[in-house]
């Protein structure tokens, strides 16, 4: 589902490898850690979510560009009301 880090300065810190997503939505997640880094969060940090598929980060994106900059198609853009 994801891989949790934490955010740095300059993007996001290691992965946890001690830690696990067990849920996750587009706006939550539920983590599975060990008590020691537990004691290291307050409430209201924030934990960063590495998506390791594509389909809640495709989801999310209101378009796509090719590398070359070129606009490509996407349902999101198609949705009926």
């Amino acid at each position: 589902m994801g891989l949790p880090v934490s955010f740095t300065e300059d993007g996001w810190g290691p992965v946890w490898n001690d830690s696990w997503v067990l849920k996750l939505s587009q706006e939550h997640g539920i983590l599975q850690v060990p008590t020691d880094r537990l004691n290291q969060i307050a409430i209201g940090d924030w934990i960063g979510i590495l998506p390791v598929h594509s389909c809640l980060t495709a989801d999310l994106m209101g378009h796509y560009k090719t590398l070359d900059g070129e606009p490509v198609d996407h349902l999101r853009e198609h949705r009926f009301v």
